[in-house]
């Protein structure tokens, strides 16, 4: 049976409130972690249970008044953890776990997991979750201190999950649960006049298109993607590139894109909430990624319809409709890569509707919160006054 927790009003009435869960995220802008949870956020049952933040930031976050408004308590500026403050972030995250009770955190931002497991377990939560999100992350001594926070992570954490076996190895070496990325795939599914309308709006013409959506960050190799494109004008000097995505390098890749004269085939379309619009109109999506875990965007094309062309970095688990994908190694250079999109170019496949193949391939955002409804309800409905610990 399903338990939500029980309180008490004045007068004696016994109240049912829902279970209320704690994830904590770098931001709450568009991303795949942030991305993640708001879909599974938007349809788990909330009369059994809630989702509050915690984030690493000031910043009034992209879905901040979508949580408010799903009943959701937000709380900002928990202190970022850079190892050698390592004392001052553990009794930050004491100092809020006495202040706010929790019996169940879901710790996403995992290079910075080790004070707030420590202090969770310190604190008597007994449910702690740490999820990896990505396979890699670049630099000596981020790649040294994950390998050193392996044992931490798993002593403190009483549950494990990762979105591929990719990064569950990176993260957790071992005993970790593998639960993949989910979307809405009846969203994405293919539309004819949705794409005309889109492409009109755009200017887009009937000219070749080809879109990536990620955030202006180094792992998503923004700049790896304008070399080819580069390369791929020469043959195709009237194809479009279009970005959909913010932060921190969007302006340096602009100033690039000014400077090279390509304002008339690039468009900058910033964060956007009509992703499912824009990938109609795309006619291949681009992801040549430094290193990934398992990319919700990549998922949303294929279920769009979209032939994609990906690097072999990103997860096989993004491969769901095997005809549709490609993988291409990053040190096979530009050339090579905009060789690879003439040749799909030249053979483009009719769109299609692919809604029934993602959900038969286990994709569609309802079977993972289903998985999620049970696992939080289970976890924290049963022995709370003993630690349960879990892969």
């Amino acid at each position: 049976m399903r338990n939500k927790y029980e309180s008490s009003t004045e007068n004696g009435e016994i109240v049912s409130e829902p279970v209320r869960v704690l994830h904590v995220l770098g931001t709450l802008n568009i991303g795949g972690a942030e991305g993640y949870i708001m879909n599974i956020f938007r349809n788990i049952d909330r009369s059994l249970l809630q989702f509050d933040f915690a984030v690493h930031t000031s910043d009034v976050g992209f879905y901040e008044r979508e949580i408010k408004e799903l009943g959701g308590c937000i709380y900002h500026g928990a202190i970022r953890y850079r190892i050698i403050n390592f004392c001052i972030c553990y009794h930050f995250w004491k100092s809020f776990f006495k202040k706010h009770p929790y019996s169940c955190i879901h710790v996403h931002t995992y290079n910075m997991a080790l004070p707030i497991l420590k202090a969770a377990k310190k604190m008597g939560i007994n449910y702690r979750i740490c999820h990896s999100h990505s396979a890699n992350q670049y630099g000596l001594i981020r790649k040294v201190h994950i390998i050193i926070s392996r044992y931490f992570i798993r002593k403190w954490s009483s549950f494990r999950v990762a979105i591929s076996d990719k990064a569950g190895r990176y993260v957790f070496g071992f005993n970790y649960k593998v639960i993949g990325n989910a979307i809405n795939t009846e969203k994405f599914r293919y539309n004819a006049e949705k794409r005309n309308e889109v492409r009109r709006r755009l200017n887009l013409g009937n000219e070749l298109v080809i879109g990536n959506v990620g955030g202006f960050r180094r792992p998503k190799n923004h700049s790896f993607m304008l070399d080819l494109f580069e390369s791929l004008l020469q043959v195709l000097p009237a194809a479009k590139l279009v970005l959909v995505g913010g932060g921190g390098l969007q302006q340096r890749i602009k100033e690039r894109v000014s400077q090279s004269g390509l304002d008339d085939n690039v468009i900058f379309l910033g964060v956007c909430d009509d992703i499912p619009d824009l990938l109609q109109a795309f006619d291949i999506f681009l992801m040549p990624s430094l290193f990934e875990g398992l990319p919700t965007a990549a998922l949303e094309a294929q279920a769009a319809g979209l032939p994609c062309l990906l690097s072999d970095t990103i997860s096989v688990e993004a491969n769901v409709l095997k005809p549709l994908v490609k993988y291409l190694p990053i040190q096979r250079g530009t050339t090579h890569w905009a060789d690879e999109i003439i040749q799909i170019a030249k053979n483009l496949p009719p769109r299609r509707d692919t809604y029934e193949e993602m959900k038969a391939a286990g994709v569609d955002i309802n079977d993972i919160t289903k998985w999620y409804e049970d696992f939080y309800i289970n976890l924290t409905g049963i022995g709370n006054d003993k630690e349960k610990v879990f892969i």
